[in-house]
């Protein structure tokens, strides 16, 4: 599936950004179909992309504990985009998923080009890995929002 603005606008991550700096990003968008089974990343490995989901189911593992199932319209891989540090869990796709990828160079040139997208994006991003840790935290806890 051909990314355009209107797909990218269903990711929480390109929330507020206007149609040309959407169209700057699906520019520099590739887009990957993997099968079931497949190892989209692997905990350790060093990683370069974000990646979002667009269609298709995976699961988030670290070590042999299943952490998360993620679904369409969620993005994967973005914790080493911020912190450079290794993959923290490997991600298995559990059925056919196509995926939009975004390189880390991708993400700096919206910072030299265009810095009030770059800035929403971050910002976004910062969002949704603040979401998860709360939603982590509560089931950790075994309690309800």
């Amino acid at each position: 599936m051909v990314p355009t603005p209107d797909l990218l606008r269903r990711y929480s991550l390109f929330g507020g950004l206007i149609d040309s700096q959407l169209q700057t990003l699906v520019a520099r968008i590739s887009v990957s179909d993997v099968a079931a089974g497949t190892a989209i990343m692997r905990e350790g490995e060093k990683g370069d992309q974000l990646f979002c989901l667009v269609s298709g189911e995976v699961e988030v593992r670290r070590g042999d504990r299943v952490i998360t199932r993620l679904g369409a319209g969620e993005t994967i891989g973005e914790m080493e985009l911020i912190d450079m540090n290794p993959r923290s869990a490997t991600v298995v796709a559990l059925t056919r998923c196509t995926l939009y990828a975004l390189a880390r160079r991708d993400i700096l040139a919206l910072q030299r080009e265009d810095l009030p997208a770059f800035t929403l994006v971050i910002m976004n991003l910062a969002r949704d890995l603040s979401r998860r840790l709360r939603q982590m935290d509560v089931a950790a806890a075994g309690t309800t929002p």
